[in-house]
């Protein structure tokens, strides 16, 4: 039996996504933004919640990597906070955000 070998490169740039994209919110994102001092809290909601329900292609979001060797999962780093990134389809589901002193 031959056991296929799986390319270990990085996933291409997210493909631009219809003009119609959906931004979802975990609860575990929301209470993470709660969290965050007033200043910190008015800039990434402004990014995550205003400006990415604006775009229409998730590669004009920088600093957006992949994790790991994964095709949903992605990873924003904004102003000193990694935010939780799952893209499937149209769907943007937004689940963590920690400062990066915490990772």
């Amino acid at each position: 039996m031959v056991i296929p070998e799986f390319d270990r490169t990085p996933p291409p740039t997210p493909h631009p996504l219809p003009a119609n994209l959906e931004v979802r919110y975990c609860r575990s994102y929301l209470l993470d933004l709660k969290r965050l001092d007033l200043a910190a809290y008015r800039r990434l909601y402004q990014v995550t919640v205003a400006d990415l329900s604006a775009i229409n292609q998730v590669s004009r979001l920088s600093g957006l990597r992949p994790l790991g060797g994964s095709t949903i999962l992605y990873r924003l780093t904004l102003e000193g906070y990694l935010i939780g990134i799952e893209i499937k389809g149209r769907i943007i589901k937004l689940f963590r955000v920690l400062p990066q002193s915490r990772i």
